[in-house]
């Protein structure tokens, strides 16, 4: 485990110094940032698959339906936010896709939060943005959150992560701060009265096993959309995940780290 250990302490570092010398808005461009890297970069095409999708599902002709499809076709528009000087790449990995209502300049970053929204949505017959409070174990670079709210969310949002790493997601959302309202904190926050949805895309299958016994215990939610791999720093997350309530799907595309899995309760 001393590689997982050394691992995050040089990269809790290089976060540090990145965020004390280089302003908020060039977050994407941090080494760090880029190194693990923390927002999704590469065109995977389930993702796109499931973004359509979701398109498809909502189409209909009711004012209620209509609405919606606009909120999630904003919410899926590419912004620059996070780009300063490396504009050629931003621009590289910019998509035009064919979304229902016409072509919608996106970005990687954006079909993945609205692959993990979506397929929660088809798995479990319930809007996210149905819930009083999301916590997010392990919130990488805020979009995610940023994507929840875009799409609606109008609850408590609670960020538990890393000081360091908190930071790109701080930066991220400093764009709209008083829009994205997001809580911060490197603790397990404490069960609340409000109805919870825990969302932790792969962080929770790297969290030391026993962390994040004391994470689901002390956050107790009603509900979860859980990724984790199988395979990371010698954590055996098939046994660990496999009592877990829910329904699974695969994400076959990603083939490293033992494959992935989804699961949504």
């Amino acid at each position: 485990m001393s590689n997982h250990a050394e691992f995050y302490n040089d990269l809790e570092k290089n976060l540090l110094e990145n965020y004390s010398i280089k302003p908020a808005n060039t977050f994407r461009e941090w080494e760090p940032c880029l190194r693990v890297p923390f927002y999704e970069t590469q065109l995977w095409g389930g993702y796109l698959t499931e973004t359509y999708d979701y398109g498809r599902r909502h189409n209909y002709s009711g004012p209620a339906e209509q609405d919606k499809i606009k909120i999630w076709r904003a919410a899926m528009e590419y912004t620059k936010w996070g780009f300063v000087e490396r504009l050629e790449f931003a621009d590289l990995i910019k998509i035009r896709a064919n979304l229902i209502g016409g072509h919608v300049v996106t970005a990687p970053w954006l079909l993945k939060c609205c692959h993990h929204y979506s397929s929660y949505e088809r798995l479990t017959g319930t809007d996210i943005n149905s819930f009083e409070r999301i916590v997010e174990w392990g919130g990488g670079a805020g979009d995610f959150a940023r994507f929840v709210f875009d799409m609606g969310f109008k609850g408590e949002y609670v960020l538990a992560d890393l000081p360091g790493t908190s930071l790109i997601s701080k930066a991220n959302l400093s764009e709209k701060p008083d829009f994205y309202n997001v809580t911060w904190t490197t603790t397990p926050p404490p069960k609340s009265d409000k109805k919870t949805l825990f969302v932790s895309t792969w962080a929770l299958s790297e969290t030391p096993m026993d962390l994040r016994t004391e994470v689901l215990k002390t956050v107790d939610p009603d509900n979860w959309l859980i990724i984790y791999q199988r395979e990371i720093w010698g954590y055996d997350n098939k046994a660990y995940f496999k009592p877990l309530w829910g329904k699974r799907e695969e994400l076959p595309w990603i083939r490293w780290d033992g494959g992935s899995q989804l699961i949504a309760y």
